[in-house]
């Protein structure tokens, strides 16, 4: 979302800064404050990437089903990004519907493969 080499507005690039600031609030354990930065900028850009770490936030706190439905707004904008597929596969497995889940694994192993996938695929 963060390309610093596009000529942004003001309000565009403390957008972008937040977004940033939301993702370092979630990898360090800060859910509320990581929640709170994401919506905030979905009322004003409304990115794939944005809704898949707002997924991450969900799974991590619990609610699978908000999550679920999180990715798969991120994979209604973009359909090709293999992270919100594989991400929306672990959400489904967590969630009991493993043959969902395998069917995301496969579609994020063609976009993108990798080891990773390729050992979920195998124990989905």
């Amino acid at each position: 979302m963060c390309g610093r080499g596009h000529p942004y507005h003001r309000f565009a690039a403390q957008l972008c800064d937040l977004f940033e600031s939301s993702n370092y609030l979630l990898v360090i354990g800060q859910y509320s404050l990581a929640t709170s930065g994401f919506e905030y900028i979905l009322q004003y850009y409304q990115g794939a990437e944005i809704y898949n770490n707002l997924g991450v936030l969900l799974r991590e706190t619990g609610r699978l089903e908000d999550a679920i439905e999180s990715y798969h707004e991120a994979l209604r904008l973009k359909p090709d990004n293999a992270e919100a597929r594989g991400n929306l596969g672990n959400a489904l497995s967590e969630f009991g519907k493993l043959t969902e889940a395998l069917a995301c694994y496969q579609a994020a192993f063609k976009i993108r493969p990798s080891a990773g996938l390729r050992v979920k695929m195998a124990t989905a």
